[in-house]
């Protein structure tokens, strides 16, 4: 009869809970990851453990087997929650509306989140030797931790937005700001989702590859006041 019809009533749940639910869990996740391998690789200079172990194995392998092991940890903690989450979630009947995709999303994206930070603070680690330089060092890292708690609102309300694009191609906040936008109905298109996975992974790349270069060298460097500048000098150096 030519007159409007009213909208589908919008699920808060599926387009808003679930999202954020998500992205604060991956949020939750690193920071707890990756500042606990800032402090045991610190411990382990410190006690000169890290001499022993570089005995043994290579500087690339000693940092990679922290990393690796914040991620299995990461994993199983993770794990945990989203198997109460979900427990909750068939109680109350909805449990059908998250699919199981995204649990796969959250693993993968967790996986690239730890590693990239999880590796810078091995490096930031490795180069200081007392506690009060180290958190000074952990500021900028920090901050770009923080950048998708800043940003998640107005990525929330239009999630196929300009500035949520821009945003979600920034590399320290992509594997936050990914997972967000493609928990939200009805996902993100595949060649978005394809680019920010690159993007991801090269910026993963040249992070594991900055951090293993100062790793090297910090990890037996001692007497030394660290600096940002030093760290750029290690890793511009053969």
């Amino acid at each position: 009869d030519g007159a409007a019809n009213l909208g589908a009533e919008q699920d808060d749940f599926r387009h808003a809970a679930v999202p954020i639910i998500m992205m604060f869990l991956l949020f939750v996740m690193v920071m707890t990851a990756a500042p606990a391998l800032l402090t045991t690789t610190l411990e382990e200079k410190t006690n000169k453990v890290s001499e022993f172990l570089i005995s043994a194995v290579t500087p690339f392998q000693l940092m990679m087997g922290k990393v690796l092991g914040a991620i299995g940890t990461s994993i199983v903690l993770a794990a945990l929650y989203l198997g109460a989450g979900a427990g909750f979630a068939a109680y109350y009947g909805v449990l059908d509306q998250i699919p199981v995709t995204l649990y796969l999303w959250f693993f993968f994206f967790l996986a690239l989140s730890v590693m990239i930070y999880g590796s810078a603070c091995v490096a930031i680690g490795s180069v200081c030797s007392e506690i009060r330089d180290a958190q000074s060092l952990m500021m900028p890292v920090t901050l770009m931790i923080m950048i998708p708690v800043f940003l998640w609102q107005p990525v929330l309300q239009a999630p196929a937005g300009t500035f949520a694009r821009a945003a979600t191609f920034f590399p320290p906040a992509t594997p936050i700001l990914l997972l967000l936008r493609n928990s939200i109905p009805p996902g993100l298109p595949a060649w978005e989702l394809a680019l920010g996975v690159a993007v991801c992974v090269a910026f993963m790349t040249f992070t594991v590859w900055a951090a293993a270069k100062i790793f090297r060298i910090g990890i037996l460097a001692q007497g030394q006041t660290p600096s940002i500048a030093k760290m750029i000098s290690w890793l511009l150096s053969k």
